[in-house]
């Protein structure tokens, strides 16, 4: 296992879900993705190819930041931050996630998304980043095409399962102090840039895999 510390001063923001840190529930029209970029099909160093259907079994990601720092997001109301990015090992991304209201590759049949109602806060808030653990089992989407009845090709998402082979980790947090000004809502105010660390790993795998985040 290696781990690679990379400092970035932009931020990187949220496409809609999920990741390890504390985020805000979005309604169920969400593709829910942990990642942004489209899957080429290829697999982890060693890796064969997509698992298709099954899931070759899970691996854990101990995501850990530094001692004695604190860390913290700035989002914009019914958003969130991403934390964590999952590649293969010859460095395509993986879209973590499901099709959610997409249509799915499988029925090439569009699912209309049920009216759920969210309620978001007005204007920015701040949440903290802590310690966490993400357990994947593969499962990632892939963006295609399929043809229904009408002949017709329209876009569509697949979802599927990664081969065992060697894949690529990478965390970022921004270190930053929480507070309320005016009893209001929580801000966070960044004390430092963006850092970064990379770390491949093997999937599966039955020992966690930690990842510790550099001081800044």
């Amino acid at each position: 296992m290696r781990g690679t510390h990379v400092a970035s001063p932009g931020g990187v923001r949220f496409l809609a879900w999920i990741v390890v840190s504390s985020v805000l529930v979005h309604a169920s029209c969400s593709a829910g993705n942990l990642s942004s970029g489209r899957l080429d099909g290829a697999a982890g160093t060693g890796g064969t190819g997509d698992s298709g259907s099954t899931s070759p079994g899970t691996v854990t990601l101990h995501l850990v930041l530094p001692p004695g720092q604190t860390f913290c997001d700035e989002n914009p109301s019914c958003s969130s931050t991403q934390h964590l990015w999952v590649s293969t090992g010859t460095g395509a991304p993986l879209s973590l996630g499901s099709v959610g209201c997409a249509t799915s590759c499988s029925t090439c049949v569009p699912t209309a998304c049920p009216q759920i109602p969210v309620f978001c806060p007005a204007g920015n808030f701040g949440v903290a980043v802590n310690d966490s653990d993400f357990t994947w089992d593969g499962s990632h989407v892939e963006s295609g095409s399929c043809e229904n009845t009408s002949a017709a090709a329209i876009a569509c998402v697949a979802s599927k399962f990664a081969a065992p082979g060697i894949y690529v980790a990478r965390f970022c947090a921004t270190p930053g102090t929480l507070s309320e000004p005016d009893g209001g809502a929580q801000r966070c105010t960044p004390t430092g840039t963006q850092t970064c660390v990379e770390v491949s790993f093997d999937f599966p795998s039955s020992q966690p895999v930690v990842i510790s985040l550099p001081s800044d």
